[in-house]
């Protein structure tokens, strides 16, 4: 008896075939395009606090025994 996700890949494997020859073909004609959103650079905001570090305790240095 199979398991429920080996019955929901499947089940995902079998949809993914149904529907993958439209999307292949549109998503040809977007393919090369380049993306029309700037990303904003947080660490040049005037307000960004850049000494965040000291106030995070640093990770556990011990081994794992």
């Amino acid at each position: 008896m199979p398991s429920s996700i080996t019955r929901y890949l499947d089940l995902v494997d079998e949809q993914r075939e149904a529907i993958f020859p439209l999307p292949s073909i549109f998503a040809r004609l977007f393919r090369d395009r380049p993306y029309k959103a700037d990303i904003d650079d947080v660490y040049k905001r005037p307000g960004f606090p850049m000494k965040m570090g000291w106030t995070s305790r640093p990770k556990s240095r011990r081994s794992g025994r």
